[in-house]
């Protein structure tokens, strides 16, 4: 599938590619997002005194609960912990869902995290925001803290500026890809309309005009709506945004939350030509309820543009679920079995049968990976970016 997918990519546009996922890129990808957050996963287990447990016995989520007098809410971020070493090999799990360690090697994420620095110093804005969410995992477990006070705390907000800003090494290849994905599919177009949703800290924005300058097409937008559903947001998003010094094209901010009818909040049906986002769609309470929403708005003839870390496979873990795992609301999403079997990010194959049930057709994606590179394909297993188009027709 993937191949298939990039095989109408002109030689240029894979020469970007390769600048945007390079090897660099997937090194630091791989000892950031596997090993060095499995190393604090296990010094968290170890501090509290989880992991002692997990090398003597073969305890349940539940047990483990029981034994440190967790809060019961602490259940689905601490199996997603448990399972999440399973995967990276490190914890054996049993068929009855019971799991041990058995590894003798020590834990040291400060001798990893000086490893990766040396490979790229900008990597530190993902692992600063890694550093303080485990920190403050001990005082969710127990009931001190929620998750949302965790997250959202007032005098953090500097660090999910940091993550999302386009110096971040871990992040910014997907504000690149959902650039690129967007100056591809607009080639050719003018006078546009573009919706973004779930714009946070305006990353994503930066780096579009970027790319439409380089590329010299800021001219086929007209008006971009730039939103989230966060006032805090939009104001760190309008800083990035005039930050940039530019008018390649005029923006007005307006607050959408994407789980309500966006008709409803004042965007007309049918008067969208793009509708843009970067890692946000996931986060839908009903994403096909969601998608339809959008496909109401958009004009006929337009499309939704948006990029999104996927799953390799459904059941596939990814990193950044151990920070919104102390999220009610990215957990208590609505689940389909066929469409949506668990809550958060997708692989691109639930992608497509979702916005085929919304009503978008001609449905392309244009993933990170390359099947000509040389790169250990260990590095690579669970990174998997993809712009993703839907047309209404």
């Amino acid at each position: 599938m993937i191949d298939k997918l990039q095989d109408n990519l002109t030689l240029e546009e894979k020469k970007i590619l390769g600048g945007i996922f390079s090897e660099k890129y997937y090194k630091v990808a791989y000892f950031s997002g596997i090993a060095y957050a499995s190393s604090l996963l296990l010094e968290l287990f170890e501090k509290i005194g989880i992991l002692e447990l997990l090398k003597n016995n073969y305890p349940s989520s539940k047990e483990i609960i029981e034994k440190f007098d967790f809060i019961l809410g602490a259940k689905y971020s601490l199996e997603w912990m448990l399972n999440f070493l399973s995967q990276a090999g490190l914890l054996e799990k049993t068929e009855a869902n019971k799991y041990h360690y058995n590894k003798t090697e020590n834990i040291n994420p400060q001798k990893l995290l000086e490893e990766v620095t040396k490979i790229d110093k900008n990597i530190v804005f993902s692992t600063n925001l890694m550093n303080y969410v485990i920190s403050e995992y001990p005082n969710f477990f127990s009931g001190r803290k929620k998750g949302f006070e965790i997250i959202f705390a007032a005098d953090k907000m500097s660090l999910w500026n940091d993550y999302f800003n386009n110096e971040n090494s871990g992040y910014s290849a997907y504000n690149s890809l959902g650039a690129f994905g967007v100056a591809k599919w607009v080639a050719g177009c003018n006078n546009l309309k573009l919706l973004e949703l779930g714009g946070g800290t305006g990353g994503a924005t930066s780096a579009l005009m970027d790319r439409l300058i380089k590329e010299n097409k800021s001219s086929p937008i007209s008006e971009y709506i730039f939103s989230d559903v966060s006032p805090i947001f939009l104001r760190i998003g309008n800083r990035t945004i005039m930050s940039k010094n530019c008018d390649c094209f005029p923006y007005l901010l307006k607050r959408l939350d994407f789980d309500k009818p966006l008709v409803e909040q004042e965007i007309a049906e049918n008067s969208i030509d793009i509708v843009y986002a970067v890692n946000a769609l996931h986060a839908a309470r009903n994403l096909v309820d969601s998608l339809k929403n959008i496909h109401k708005v958009i004009k006929r003839g337009g499309k939704i543009i948006f990029c999104e870390y996927c799953r390799p496979n459904i059941n596939h873990l990814l990193l950044q679920e151990f920070i919104f795992c102390l999220l009610d609301n990215y957990m208590n999403v609505d689940l389909d079995c066929r469409l949506r079997p668990v809550p958060g990010f997708l692989d691109f194959p639930h992608w497509e049968l979702n916005l085929e049930a919304a009503g978008f057709k001609n449905i392309e994606a244009i993933f990170n990976t390359d099947a000509d590179s040389s790169l250990d394909p260990k590095i690579k297993v669970g990174i998997i970016a993809a712009v993703i188009k839907g047309e209404k027709i």
